[in-house]
C-alpha cells in the first residue's frame, strides 16, 4: 500500500464492514466476485449473501465457499425479490461500522476496501464512497460516480471512457452519486436516512435516490482515487430482462419517480 494513500486520512481502525451481495444466478461471476474478495481484502469484513431464488446452482457453490469463509451469512428468498429489496435485506442484518453495497458481477482489486475506507474518513461530513469503476473488455474508466442533473441532461457518468492513469482521476471528487454496483455507506448514514426506498424495486435509481437523500441530511458523496474494481455492468440487467422483470420499463418508471422527487434540485444544481 503506498505511503501517500495512508497520508490522505485515518486509520481506518478494526471496525468491520460488511460487504452486501444480492445474487440471482450467474454463478460463475459469483465466484470470481468472492474469490476476488478473498484475496484483495485485508480489512475485517462479513459477507452477507442476499440469494434470490438462483435455480443454476448458485446454492451449491455458496455452501461449497461457506465452509473455508466463516464469515459469510447467506439470505435465501424463495423467489427473486430484485436488488433494491435484498438490499435491504442485508442492511437490516448488517452490523458492521461500514456497509459496502456490491454486484455479483464485479471483481475487486488490492487494497480495494481500505482505500474506499480511507476516503470515508478523510471528513466525518462523507458518508458513502465508491471506486473507480473499469470495463473488464477495456481496462478503461466506466465511471467514477456521476452528476444526475447536469446542463439539463440526467444520470450523467463522469469519467468514462478514460485512462484508469488520468491525472485528473487522482484525487478525491465530490460526485452526486455513487453507482450501487460498489458504494461504501457509513453507518451513520443508515442511522440518519435508514435503507433503500423500495418504490424502486425491483431496481434502477434507488442507489441515486439514496444519494440525494444522505445529501439532504448533510453527508458528503465522493469518488475515491484509492479503490478500484472491475464491473461487467449489464449482466445483472440482462438476467433479470430475461426473468421476465421487464427491467427497460421498470427504468423508465423509476427515472420518472426520481425526476419528480428531486425536481427542485434539478433546477438548482443544473442552473448553479
Amino acid at each position: 500500500m503506498s505511503a501517500d494513500l495512508w497520508a490522505a486520512g485515518r486509520d481506518p481502525g478494526p471496525q468491520h464492514a460488511d460487504l452486501i451481495i444480492p445474487v440471482f444466478n450467474q454463478v460463475e461471476y459469483t465466484r470470481d466476485c468472492l474469490n476476488s474478495i478473498v484475496a484483495h481484502t485485508t480489512h475485517p469484513y462479513h459477507l452477507i449473501i442476499v440469494d434470490n431464488g438462483s435455480d443454476d446452482g448458485t446454492d451449491a457453490a455458496l455452501d461449497e465457499f461457506s465452509r473455508d469463509c466463516p464469515h459469510l451469512e447467506v439470505i435465501r428468498n424463495p423467489e427473486n425479490l430484485g436488488f433494491t429489496k435484498a438490499i435491504n435485506q442485508g442492511m437490516v442484518a448488517s452490523t458492521g461500522r461500514y456497509v459496502v453495497l456490491l454486484n455479483n458481477d464485479t471483481k475487486v482489486t488490492p487494497a480495494w476496501l481500505t482505500g474506499l475506507i480511507v476516503s470515508a474518513e478523510m471528513d466525518d461530513r462523507i458518508g458513502i464512497v465508491g471506486p473507480r469503476t473499469l470495463d473488464p473488455a477495456t481496462g478503461r474508466v466506466h465511471n467514477i460516480g456521476g452528476l444526475i442533473f447536469y446542463q439539463a441532461h440526467t444520470s450523467f457518468p463522469l469519467g468514462r471512457g478514460a485512462s484508469r492513469h488520468d491525472l485528473q482521476l487522482r484525487q478525491v471528487l465530490d460526485v452526486q452519486y455513487a453507482e450501487g454496483s460498489c458504494m461504501l455507506i457509513k453507518r451513520s448514514v443508515i442511522e440518519s436516512i435508514g435503507v433503500l426506498d423500495e418504490v424502486f424495486s425491483p431496481g434502477y435509481y434507488e442507489d441515486s435516490d439514496y444519494c440525494f437523500r444522505a445529501r439532504e441530511a448533510g453527508f458528503r458523496i465522493v469518488y475515491s482515487p484509492y479503490s478500484e474494481i472491475y464491473h461487467h455492468a449489464t449482466v445483472t440487467a440482462t438476467a433479470l430482462e430475461q426473468s421476465g422483470k421487464g427491467i427497460s420499463r421498470v427504468a423508465l418508471r423509476n427515472e420518472m419517480i426520481f425526476r419528480s422527487r428531486w425536481a427542485h434540485r434539478f433546477w438548482s444544481e443544473a442552473r448553479g
